[in-house]
């Protein structure tokens, strides 16, 4: 017997394995740290733009519930208000959203480069064959191997 193979592999992979395994989204990326930096700098930016989104809803709210005495309750001047609202607070509540965007994508680049590969989206219907899921669920092995780690 060879001793090569117990033996580790040694060599660097090669350029084109790696492209190869770049192209196929097989690159190291941790979520882990794009959730810490985007909730830091959540808190940085709510530091700073709380106040002001803070009074910006404050008056939105205030004048809502002036103009209520004002209006005649119609379906549609209800959807007027609500549709008001709404790009009200979206104008409001941008600058956070936008913020929070801008991080996650920069942290993400700095992490793997520009890749954009759509081939990942594709969907794969052999993983939603039902039929092998139930016989997984049913086959008597699985739950006798589940019965003995609980023991």
């Amino acid at each position: 017997m060879s001793g090569s193979s117990d033996t580790q592999k040694t060599e660097q992979p090669t350029g084109k394995r790696l492209g190869d395994a770049r192209s196929k989204g097989q690159v190291a990326f941790s979520p882990d740290l794009n959730s810490a930096v985007s909730l830091l700098f959540g808190f940085v930016l709510l530091y700073a733009l709380g106040v002001n989104i803070y009074n910006n809803l404050y008056k939105t709210i205030q004048l809502s519930f002036v103009n209520l005495t004002y209006k005649d309750f119609t379906t549609d001047s209800i959807a007027d208000v609500i549709v008001s609202h709404v790009c009200v607070v979206m104008k409001i509540l941008s600058p956070f959203f936008g913020g929070l965007l801008l991080i996650g994508l920069a942290i993400s680049y700095l992490q793997i480069g520009f890749m954009l590969n759509f081939g990942l989206l594709k969907p794969n219907l052999s993983k939603l064959n039902m039929i092998s899921g139930i016989k997984k669920s049913f086959f008597l092995q699985n739950h006798l191997q589940n019965l003995s780690f609980q023991y």
